[in-house]
């Protein structure tokens, strides 16, 4: 018996030997379902079955190829709090990830990992296989430069393809000029935008802070258009590719038959109509998802004007996958969060299957009229980030939000970080500015990362966005690797431990 219980540890101990573990586990009973075995197979033989399972859902992913590119620059790794809540958090979306990287095994992983799956059990269809990333912030992730070069990574490593949710409201500035790979968007019709920034109050304003609604009639003529339109124009990359789809987030009362989409594959072709592939109803909204065809070259949305006809967002991604959605919002200040209703916000965020945020706001605070006002600046900067914050993780308690430092080279991205400009001591007031962002995210339970000290060393070969994204992935993929090491140790031991638990029962007997 004691025999028995020592080689079923050591069949355990033997896999990794030097790393911590342990997430609390549902249960030592994991279910065995779809190994194949026998009522007469040796415990011995089970246990080989299920460490080739841990095994094969546990891999590592291989070593990132753009590591030669970063040319001996130094990986900065996330930073978390000491009670080590932020990590605790992040590991939910790498959990995601596993669900997205072995479909198969979904069944099984949620019962191995109930905490991040029953948060918010409103949505019973959210798409296993899929999750987003939403990047918030201000003028560095102008153009979908960072966020697409990490979107360009993610996908690759973990399916999915498109942009995601596209620049909608005018307070997302957008020049396809500027990146080939961006969609070209056009209104057309009387759309009313109303927008956080300009009410100054919240409400039901969703993930973009704005959304598009029918023109108020009564100011309107009598000749005013009954329907608005908004035109996607498709960048050559997206335009052969199976499986696109665009999301539509619009208010309850929107029905399928307010709604036409149609694509036209040639300039001088009738344009084709698409039929919504599915609807999903939440609390006071709707997502229309439209399942695209292949070889098109722009997609027209219409929407008739009528009462409650509010347009939220407008998304064009695949099913699967990871999506990076780049959300550049400087206008807000980075009041991006509390300006929304709780639960309205909580429900468009848990539609779009939402399962990481970055939070990168910093660039566009007005800088001081003098030194003396420096303190005053910080504080309320400080104020607001906590505030923000805070929120959210009131909101999504089971999804991670990671707050990217702001860096020193913002005048990379055209513009002058807060209270700086040019001045000699712009380093130092970046620094404070960072230690403020790290100090709100511990508080918050978040993650933080700051890309300032490696991009020092950036040489002029690789483009300081590119280089941004590439070492946020590298961060994100270390602590992915540190997961999966942790979480098969874990798992194997408590199958020896089940073993052991099994065997004394039986010879007990």
């Amino acid at each position: 018996m004691f025999l028995a219980g020592v080689l079923a540890l050591l069949y355990g101990f033997r896999l990794l030997q030097n790393e911590c573990g342990g997430r609390g586990h549902q249960s030592l009973d994991i279910p065995h379902d779809n190994i194949a075995r026998q009522e007469n197979q040796p415990s011995l033989g089970l246990e080989d079955s299920l460490i080739q399972l841990y095994r094969s859902i546990y891999r590592l992913p291989e070593q990132n190829p753009n590591q030669e590119r970063l040319q001996g620059i130094p990986i900065v790794a996330f930073e978390y709090d000491s009670a080590g809540r932020g990590s605790l958090l992040l590991e939910n979306f790498f959990i995601k990830l596993l669900e997205i990287s072995h479909p198969d095994q979904t069944t099984r992983l949620q019962h191995w990992y109930p905490e991040p799956f029953a948060w918010n059990g409103g949505f019973s269809e959210k798409r296993p296989s899929f999750s987003r990333i939403l990047y918030y912030g201000d003028a560095s992730i102008q153009n979908d430069r960072i966020s697409g070069t990490l979107r360009q990574l993610l996908q690759t490593d973990f399916g999915g393809f498109g942009p995601g949710i596209l620049p909608l409201s005018s307070l997302m500035p957008c020049d396809p000029k500027e990146n080939s790979r961006q969609c070209a968007i056009r209104k057309e019709g009387a759309w009313q935008e109303i927008s956080a920034v300009s009410s100054m109050r919240q409400g039901n304003y969703g993930i973009l802070s704005s959304y598009l609604s029918a023109p108020f009639y009564q100011a309107s003529p009598p000749s005013r258009q009954e329907t608005g339109t908004v035109r996607i124009e498709l960048p050559l990359f997206l335009q052969h590719h199976d499986g696109l789809c665009l999301e539509v987030f619009a208010h309850k009362d929107v029905l399928a038959n307010d709604i036409h989409v149609s694509v036209q594959k040639q300039p001088s072709s009738d344009r084709e109509p698409v039929p919504a592939a599915s609807t999903l109803t939440g609390p006071g909204q709707k997502r229309f998802t439209y399942a695209l065809p292949r070889d098109f070259q722009n997609i027209s949305f219409q929407m008739k004007f009528k009462r409650n006809r509010n347009l939220y967002a407008l998304a064009l991604n695949d099913t699967t996958g990871i999506c990076v959605d780049n959300l550049c919002l400087p206008e807000s200040k980075g009041r991006v969060f509390s300006v929304n209703n709780r639960r309205f916000l909580t429900d468009q965020l848990d539609l779009a299957n939402a399962g990481l945020i970055l939070y990168q706001f910093g660039y566009q605070l007005p800088a001081p009229i003098d030194s003396s006002r420096t303190e005053e600046a910080c504080r309320q900067f400080r104020f607001q980030l906590l505030q923000e914050l805070s929120y959210i993780r009131s909101l999504l308690p089971a999804t991670p939000v990671i707050v990217v430092g702001v860096s020193d080279f913002s005048e990379h991205f055209g513009v002058s970080t807060a209270f700086s400009g040019h001045r000699p001591e712009r380093d130092l007031s970046s620094e404070a500015l960072r230690q403020i962002q790290k100090e709100a995210a511990f508080q918050t339970d978040c993650v933080f990362w700051n890309p300032s000290r490696a991009l020092e060393a950036c040489p002029p070969t690789i483009d300081k966005a590119d280089l941004t994204a590439m070492l946020f992935y590298q961060a994100l993929m270390d602590a992915y690797r540190l997961f999966l090491k942790k979480e098969l140790r874990t798992m194997s031991l408590q199958r020896a431990k089940s073993l052991e638990l099994n065997t004394y029962s039986r010879q007990s007997r």
